[in-house]
C-alpha cells in the first residue's frame, strides 16, 4: 500500500477511521520502532505515519534509506516531523566535529528544513553543500530567515 499515489487527505481520513473504529495506532505494536525495512514498505505513507507520531520511527543513521524516503515524500512543513531532523542529530552524535556526510545530507531531503540557521553553518560543510546543491538541496522548499 505504501507505493500507492495516495493523496495527504486520503492517508489523513485512513488514519482517523481506523482510530476511531477503535484500532489501535502503531503504539505497542510489533513493529516498533519503524525501521529502514518497514520505512521503505510504508513510503508514501511514511509523512501521515511522522504526522501521527513522529517518535514512531527509528532515526539511527542505518536507517537512512528508509529517512530518505520520508525527506523526499514530505509535501508538507510539520514542525513534529521537522523535529526528526533534531533527533536525528541527537541519535548519531552529528556535531561541528562530525557535520553531516553528503549522503546523509541528501537522504534527509525536506528534513533539513528543520535545521536551524546555526545548524546549517555548522553541520553543512561547504563541501557537502556544494555536491548536494543541484540535486537535492534546490529541491527543498523551506523557510528561511535573513
Amino acid at each position: 500500500l505504501g507505493h500507492l499515489p495516495w493523496t495527504q487527505a486520503v492517508i489523513v481520513s485512513i488514519l482517523e477511521r481506523r482510530e476511531g473504529q477503535g484500532q489501535p495506532s502503531y503504539q505497542g505494536t510489533n513493529m516498533l520502532p519503524v525501521k529502514r525495512a518497514e520505512m521503505i514498505q510504508l513510503q508514501n505513507l511514511l509523512p501521515a505515519v511522522a504526522s501521527e507520531d513522529a517518535d514512531l520511527l527509528d532515526m539511527d543513521r542505518k536507517n537512512v534509506d528508509g529517512i530518505s524516503l520520508l525527506g523526499r515524500e514530505l509535501s508538507f512543513v510539520h514542525s513534529d516531523v521537522l523535529d526528526l531532523v533534531q533527533r536525528y542529530i541527537t541519535v548519531n552524535d552529528v556535531t561541528a566535529t562530525k557535520p553531516f556526510s553528503s549522503v546523509e545530507a541528501a537522504a534527509m531531503g525536506q528534513l533539513l528544513c528543520g535545521l536551524t540557521d546555526e545548524q546549517w553553518k555548522e553541520l553543512v560543510t561547504p563541501v557537502v553543500f556544494s555536491s548536494i546543491l543541484t540535486q537535492h538541496l534546490s529541491q527543498l522548499d523551506c523557510a528561511v530567515s535573513n
